[in-house]
């Protein structure tokens, strides 16, 4: 696989959390039926094949962190069946070092992705071996030099969210005992599911006093955090969508992040699709030991705050594993010791390159094209209201 760059300084991640096996039916060109007028029982739809490749968090940021450059080991949980030696197989062809862990507890993950035509994605999730990881994954995983750790998706991870995030909490503590910077990202789940019944400001209460980066999307720390907030998104949402179309950063997100902040979070940026991304850095108090462990200057990242639009896309295949490309590209841009806004700009970047591939990486661009785009004047997407 051609690598998208080295960073200047020799840096190893350790992602952690779930890894899944996608597999995304791939909708003929042709088909212009609404969504609704497509799935209905009795149908059968034609396909034109399928894509079938690792997700989840691991999979996605890791992916997207290797073909930067960036050395990245993982540590994730799968089944002892056939999904997971897929699964092995295509995590090796990422030149990513292995950290799947076998467990005859459950099967392995596994998400069926339908992306129809000018439809948001629908997910059909299995967690599998993924509610079984515990902080004694990580502890075994931290066997060697990481100067960095990311941790992705404890929503989908039962053991993540179970007795008021002790785990989670255990696991974090545990990384930042090693002097480690860390970085944790959410997921999606829907009414019905048990993380839905989670007290997640009492678990992100706890945790996020641990974290340096913290990085959901709008749609997932609305819904776990401020549901009325949330419910208006819906009702606000032309598509009963979790992102509204008159969407607005300072009514809509900077109060989000400002809480984030108050939380503990040391920089929050929250994802907000095609809209781009907003950052918003904690104080120099909060930030200095942060900084030391990054050798970055603390006045980079200290009480930074903005909104970065996202890029025209080239094309749109699939947003599917997008938002964990966003992270590398941000991530990568720690590795390098970038300023906070720089990160955010190639998070963004890296993002908006993301959805002409059907995963994380099939459409990103080495980050010296990232970044000669950006010079050139690589045209924003969707507008904002301030």
């Amino acid at each position: 696989m051609e690598h998208g760059g080295t960073p200047v300084r020799a840096t190893r991640i350790l992602v952690a959390g779930n890894a899944v096996l996608d597999i995304t039916p791939v909708f003929p060109g042709g088909v212009r039926d609404a969504f609704r007028e497509c799935f209905v029982p009795g149908r059968l739809i034609t396909m034109n094949g399928v894509d079938i490749h690792a997700g989840g968090a691991c999979c996605n940021t890791g992916a997207a962190l290797r073909f930067f450059g960036v050395d990245v080991s993982i540590a994730a949980r799968i089944g002892c069946d056939a999904f997971g030696d897929i699964l092995e197989k295509l995590v090796e062809q990422t030149g990513i070092r292995g950290g799947l862990i076998r467990t005859e507890d459950a099967g392995t993950s596994y998400t069926v992705v339908l992306s129809p035509p000018r439809t948001d994605r629908i997910f059909l999730h299995d967690p599998g071996a993924g509610d079984f990881f515990g902080a004694d994954d990580i502890r075994n995983a931290l066997g060697g030099q990481i100067d960095l750790f990311h941790f992705g998706y404890p929503p989908l991870m039962r053991r993540m969210y179970s007795d008021e995030g002790n785990e989670l909490v255990a696991m974090f503590e545990y990384v930042r005992s090693h002097g480690i910077p860390s970085s944790l990202d959410m997921a999606m789940v829907t009414g019905d599911a048990p993380a839905a019944s989670a007290d997640w400001t009492a678990i992100l209460g706890r945790v996020l006093p641990l974290i340096d980066f913290f990085l959901p999307s709008l749609e997932e720390i609305c819904f776990f955090i401020d549901p009325v907030r949330y419910r208006s998104f819906k009702a606000r949402s032309k598509d009963g969508g979790g992102i509204p179309d008159d969407l607005s950063v300072s009514e809509d997100i900077a109060p989000l992040a400002d809480r984030l902040i108050r939380m503990g979070a040391g920089v929050v940026l929250i994802k907000c699709g095609d809209y781009g991304i907003y950052y918003r850095g904690g104080s120099a108090g909060r930030l200095s030991a942060t900084a030391k462990r990054l050798g970055v200057s603390v006045g980079d990242i200290a009480e930074k705050r903005g909104f970065m639009r996202a890029f025209r896309a080239d094309r749109v295949v699939s947003a599917n594993g997008a938002g964990d490309a966003a992270i590398a590209g941000f991530l990568a841009g720690v590795t390098r010791g970038n300023a906070l806004e720089d990160c955010v700009r190639l998070a963004v970047a890296a993002g908006s390159a993301s959805v002409g591939g059907f995963d994380a990486i099939s459409g990103l661009l080495p980050i010296e094209k990232l970044e000669a785009r950006i010079r050139d004047g690589w045209p924003t997407g969707r507008e904002i209201r301030d």
